[in-house]
Order: C-alpha cells, then sequence, then structure tokens
C-alpha cells in the first residue's frame, strides 16, 4: 500500500542539460522499486531558459516534483536520500555518474519515457510543416560541436567534422530516410541539403518540442555521444554512435552500435590498438589538454568510417546485413578484451573514489570510467575492418 512506501528524494542538479536531465531519471526509474518506493523529485524552478521545457514534462511525468530555490541543490550532498519513518539516510553515495553506473549497467530497462496522444499528435503538425510523410521514417542527427558549450573548450576533443557525415546523409536519404539535425544554431549550417534534411534550429517554426518528438520516434539516432543521445536512449530508439572517445558514457543495448575515435601516438608514430587504449590511463582523459600532454591524437572518424558504419546500421536493422556472424565473433573477442581490462582495473584496486576529492581540486583530469568495459554495444564491424589494427588483424 502507497502509505507503506519508503520515500525517495532525488536531488537533480541539472535539468538545464537535456541529457542529464533525461538519463538521470530513466535511470533512476529503472533500478528503484516503485512498488516500494514513492518517488520525488528535488529539483531548480523551470524559468531557466536553457531547460527543455517540452522535454521536462515528458521526463517528469507521473513523478512528485518539487521546484526550489533551496540550498541543497548546490551542496555536496549525495543526490539521493531515503526517508523512512523521520529518519533520513543516504540511499546511495557519490557523483550521479558513479550512482547509477553499477545499479544500472546489468539491468535490462523496464521503462522508457512515451509521448502522450497529444504530443504525437503535436509531432504530426510539425511532420506536416517540414513537409515529411507521416509514414516516412527518421533519423535523427546530432553532432557535437563547440557552440552550445563555448566555454568547455577542453571538451573538443569529443567533437566530430560535420562535414564528414555530409555522404552518409545522402545515403540515408537516397534510402528512403527524412533526416532531421537538432542541436542549436551556433551549429555550422550544412548548405545546399536536399528537401530530405532538416537543419532543425534554423527553422522558422522551431521549437524545443522539434528534439523531443524526432528523438522519440526516430528508425535510431545517429551521431556524437552526448546529451540527445541519452535522450533517444531513453525513448527506446536504436543508437549509431559515431566519433565516440574511449571515456564516451555509451551504456547501450545489443540493438546499437558504436565507431570509436582512434588515438594515434606520436612516441610510437602509429595508431593504439583497442587493447592497448583500455591498458592506458588514456582511457580516463577528460580533457584535450590531457591527450597533448602525452603527445596523442585523438582522431576524428573518416567519411568512410561514418559512412559504412551507417550502411551496416541500416542493413542490421532491416535484417539484410551480411557479416552479421563475422560481426558477432569480433564483438565476442571484444567482449574478453573488455572483461580483461575491466579484470586489471579490479585488481589494482582503479577506484575513482579513493582519489576522486584530489581530482575534484584540479579540475577532474579523469576519473576511473568502466563504462566501455561492461557495455553490450557492438563496435562497428564495418569500421573493425577499415581499421584492422584495432583488434590486432582479426578483421583483415
Amino acid at each position: 500500500m502507497a502509505q507503506d512506501k519508503k520515500h525517495i528524494i532525488f536531488i537533480h542538479k541539472a535539468i538545464e542539460r537535456i541529457g542529464e536531465l533525461a538519463t538521470q531519471i530513466w535511470r533512476l526509474r529503472n533500478v528503484i522499486d516503485e512498488d516500494e518506493y514513492q518517488l520525488t523529485i528535488l529539483t531548480m524552478p523551470i524559468y531557466n531558459p536553457r531547460i527543455n521545457k517540452s522535454l521536462y514534462n515528458v521526463v517528469m511525468r507521473d513523478v512528485n516534483v518539487i521546484n526550489t530555490l533551496s540550498d541543497l541543490l548546490h551542496t555536496e550532498i549525495p543526490p539521493i536520500f531515503v526517508t523512512e519513518s523521520n529518519n533520513s539516510f543516504a540511499f546511495l553515495n557519490g557523483r550521479e555518474k558513479a550512482l547509477f553506473a553499477n545499479k544500472f549497467k546489468d539491468k535490462t530497462p523496464h521503462y522508457f519515457f512515451h509521448l502522450t496522444d497529444y504530443e504525437f499528435e503535436k509531432g504530426l503538425r510539425i511532420r506536416k510543416k517540414l513537409s515529411i510523410p507521416e509514414s516516412a521514417p527518421i533519423v535523427t542527427v546530432h553532432l557535437r560541436d563547440t557552440g552550445y558549450l563555448r566555454y568547455y573548450h577542453y571538451h573538443n576533443y569529443r567533437n566530430p567534422i560535420t562535414q564528414h557525415y555530409i555522404p552518409a546523409i545522402k545515403y540515408l536519404i537516397d534510402e528512403g530516410y527524412y533526416v532531421v539535425r537538432i542541436g542549436d544554431k551556433s551549429m555550422q549550417p550544412i548548405v545546399n541539403a536536399p528537401p530530405q534534411f532538416v537543419d532543425a534550429p534554423f527553422h522558422s517554426d522551431y521549437s524545443d518540442f522539434f528534439d523531443t518528438y524526432f528523438l522519440a520516434n526516430s528508425s535510431f539516432y545517429f551521431g556524437s555521444s552526448s546529451g540527445p543521445m541519452t535522450v533517444a536512449s531513453a525513448f527506446n530508439v536504436p543508437l549509431l554512435i559515431t566519433d565516440a572517445p574511449m571515456n564516451s558514457s555509451v551504456g547501450g543495448t545489443k540493438q546499437d552500435l558504436l565507431v570509436l575515435k582512434k588515438y594515434y601516438s606520436h612516441q610510437l608514430n602509429r595508431y593504439l590498438s583497442y587493447e592497448e587504449s583500455l591498458m592506458l590511463p588514456i582511457v580516463d582523459y577528460l580533457r584535450s589538454e590531457c591527450f597533448k600532454n602525452v603527445e596523442i591524437d585523438v582522431v576524428a572518424n573518416s567519411i568512410e568510417e561514418i559512412l559504412m558504419a551507417c550502411k551496416e546500421m541500416v542493413e542490421r536493422l532491416n535484417g539484410t546485413y551480411s557479416s552479421y556472424q563475422n560481426a558477432q565473433k569480433a564483438n565476442q573477442y571484444i567482449k574478453e578484451i573488455n572483461n580483461k581490462a575491466y579484470y586489471l582495473r579490479q585488481k589494482n584496486n582503479y577506484d575513482s573514489s579513493k582519489y576522486s576529492e584530489e581530482l575534484n581540486k584540479n579540475e577532474i583530469l579523469y576519473f576511473s570510467f568502466d563504462d566501455l568495459f561492461v557495455t553490450p554495444i557492438q563496435i562497428s564491424y564495418e569500421f573493425l575492418k577499415l581499421n584492422p589494427y584495432f583488434l590486432g588483424h582479426i578483421c583483415s
């Protein structure tokens, strides 16, 4: 019965970032038993213009929300509390990323966000304005750049090269898809695009609902490892994640594909293999200068890598991918590498908690990152074939 439930209070500090807004609540609702716990979200008022109000309404649906300016939002207390009788105690400790990792990684999500009938009809009206037929399949693209978070230049190693995506976008259009790119007006516009391509933020009717609707109604998401990617995942939309550094938050599922950035060592005069990258501290670097200090370039995906991975994704979803069995074998080998790396990290007590305070004082140069080791996501086999050194030539 409801009166017998324990009460969870979650302090959500980052609702102005759509990835954080959606992912924290999505993961939380997948790791707690809502028959046992009553969930309350404590967060800031929503008048901040950077908050995507339409996504906020979807995320907070069916949840008790308290909007407040309380000092609790700006302290270092654990983000979750459980209240039982008159006592409060920390339910889970640590930063938000660490909060969900161990609880969520072994679970198959049972809860996904969804649109109401009213929101779906609103989306159909947007389709009509954009001349997108109601039955046309859509791929939503997001390509991270420095415009939106221009003060976070130290994350530039995560950025893709926009022009490298043009051939893949043209391929999707030739296959009958409409392609919608989301983001903001600081992005580099794609000029002379065909009518089946929509650069959403530059459209005269653009609103924040564009992002919510198209992420929720895509055949798959295509692009950067960033906030919109995690929103799509929370709507149970397949992911093709490209230009992903090793430290990307890529929980993913077996339906998703990953294309990693490559690491070039100037000291060795060659690219590092996958196993080498996992065994070195660079897998945890979060700032561009960290790579520069050890003479390593983080190399953006090439036109061919992106195009071939896109073709693989389409064929996988259509059930026509001819190299599926070989891809499974290669990814089983990747899983063995992941297990080996993860075991060594655990054996050596490689745990960010023991030095997180020191790193926080140093602006978090890197942190212990385990997502890539435990994710069920598959690395694109076409990417592996183009880079045979990556797994030691087993895909040559």
